[in-house]
């Protein structure tokens, strides 16, 4: 072999110990020195086989796989458990419940009452339904509790209180989903306190305010009603007067109505209550404006009226204050003016126009009172008490009477 030939280094052993452990001299030769050695006192290393035959027998190992096995099923099983609890929980239903009361928004309002409030307001701001709800929030924390006369085995029913007072409900039912099933809310419903709904009744071709929103169209349940005032009016010369009725639902508070009549002018508006509960009517008032003229033309049509059935004048002077071919008309004509005791005078106190009622451009009504006062020859005085409706009619723009009722005071 060449020691400076570079390509016969690959074939030379590393070490000479291994060129030599080819052969049974060599094997020998170490067993004999591992002996001297020994006898010696000199250190022996193991060799690797003796090494890996008792490492695979260890106990210590057997041990910690063992440990290690139960730790893994113990892990296992708590993560199951875990995961079972966590299912369970999300099936009761006080987390579906949580929803409508935990998350605070919209100015620490709960979400429930946020449901309600994100209906369209019609008649209430937004601003004035928060402040109800809150009044009653502040009477006490808002808890939930299973209603047990609403519940069944279908579907559950969940009030929300504060304070004591009922403020909403929420119905739940039980769906199959997941391992044990989940409850879900199927209703939400307010039960608060609130004032509800109330009956409009207002003269046609008028504006009516609540809280001042114009009512809408869509809240008008009947229209055309005929007044019971005017029943006794010919039907045949103008349009008669109508009205219509409207129902607003759901409101929080008592509103405030108002209403504007055909001149513009604003309407008396009277609150009312019967068998279904309160209602509103707008009376159609006459222009403050026009007051002044209807109560003279009314005072002076009343004196008219008296003197002529007590036969202090004829009736031409009350015919030409009356719409010719009514049935009012007629009657008057013929009726017989001897009521009255003979008299040397007649007088006229007391008087007042009150309830002037403007129906339309071309209906107005008015209630009068006085005393008439007829004195005898002897100077004795007969006072009689008179309350009287005048109802007109504008004819070629001028008012005439249109009705006479005598009213019982």
């Amino acid at each position: 072999m060449d020691e400076n030939n570079p390509d016969n280094l690959a074939e030379t052993p590393l070490y000479a110990e291994d060129t030599v452990a080819q052969t049974d001299e060599a094997i020998e030769a170490r067993v004999d020195d591992l002996v001297e050695r020994m006898l010696n006192g000199a250190h022996v290393r193991r060799s690797l086989a003796s090494q890996s035959r008792k490492k695979g027998i260890d106990f210590w190992q057997v041990y910690g796989m063992i440990i290690a096995l139960i730790l893994m099923g113990i892990g296992g099983g708590l993560g199951y458990l875990w995961q079972n609890l966590q299912l369970y929980e999300a099936s009761l239903p006080e987390r579906t419940l949580e929803q409508y009361w935990l998350p605070l928004i919209q100015g620490g309002l709960p979400k429930l009452m946020i449901y309600e409030g994100a209906k369209p307001a019609k008649y209430e701001s937004s601003q004035e339904r928060d402040r109800y709800i809150r009044d009653y929030l502040k009477t006490g924390e808002l808890t939930f509790a299973r209603a047990v006369a609403e519940s069944n085995g279908e579907s559950e029913v969940y009030l929300f209180k504060a304070g004591g007072t009922t403020l909403a409900a929420v119905t739940l039912e039980k769906k199959d989903i997941g391992r044990f099933g989940r409850w879900e809310a199927v209703k939400e419903e307010t039960r608060m306190p609130i004032y509800g709904d109330l009956r409009i009744v207002a003269p046609q071709h008028t504006a009516v305010y609540a809280n001042g929103i114009g009512l809408y169209s869509e809240d008008k349940v009947a229209e055309g009603l005929p007044y019971q005032e005017l029943a006794g009016l010919p039907q045949d010369i103008i349009e008669i007067p109508l009205q219509d009725a409207y129902l607003i639902t759901g409101l929080y508070r008592e509103p405030e109505i108002t209403a504007t009549g055909v001149a513009g002018n604003p309407l008396e508006v009277i609150w009312q209550e019967d068998e279904e509960g309160p209602f509103v009517r707008a009376i159609p008032n006459a222009p403050e404006e026009d007051i002044a003229t209807f109560e003279k033309m009314a005072l002076a049509d009343a004196r008219v009226y008296s003197n002529y059935l007590s036969n202090d004048v004829e009736f031409v002077a009350l015919g030409r204050r009356m719409v010719r071919g009514t049935e009012i008309y007629r009657n008057m004509q013929v009726m017989e003016t001897v009521f009255y005791t003979d008299h040397v005078a007649n007088s006229f106190s007391n008087e007042r126009v009150h309830n002037i009622r403007l129906y339309y451009t071309d209906c107005l009504i008015m209630d009068i009172d006085y005393v008439y006062t007829i004195t005898r020859a002897n100077g004795m005085t007969y006072p009689f008490d008179t309350v009287v409706t005048f109802a007109y009619f504008k004819i070629d723009d001028q008012w005439l009477i249109s009705d006479i009722t005598l009213q019982q005071e």
